[in-house]
């Protein structure tokens, strides 16, 4: 059985509202599927926002949410 672990999710909360950082690796744990940030409930229509694999690029991508989300949530 392979015990590796394929995802990741880091869950955080900003205006009361719940935004995932997540990480979905393949099988081989350098191959990333894909990196994003949801904003609010699950659902299809969600705002996401993709990431690269730089420090630079994740701190780009929760900036813009934080943008988009106060935004949205603060008129």
């Amino acid at each position: 059985m392979d015990n590796s672990v394929d995802f990741n999710n880091i869950y955080i909360t900003h205006l009361g509202v719940k935004v995932s950082v997540s990480q979905h690796r393949d099988v081989d744990p350098r191959a990333t599927k894909y990196q994003e940030i949801g904003i609010g409930e699950p659902s299809v229509d969600m705002p996401i926002i993709r990431y690269g694999s730089t420090l630079d690029e994740l701190i780009s991508a929760l900036q813009n949410a934080k943008d988009k989300m106060e935004k949205i949530y603060n008129g």
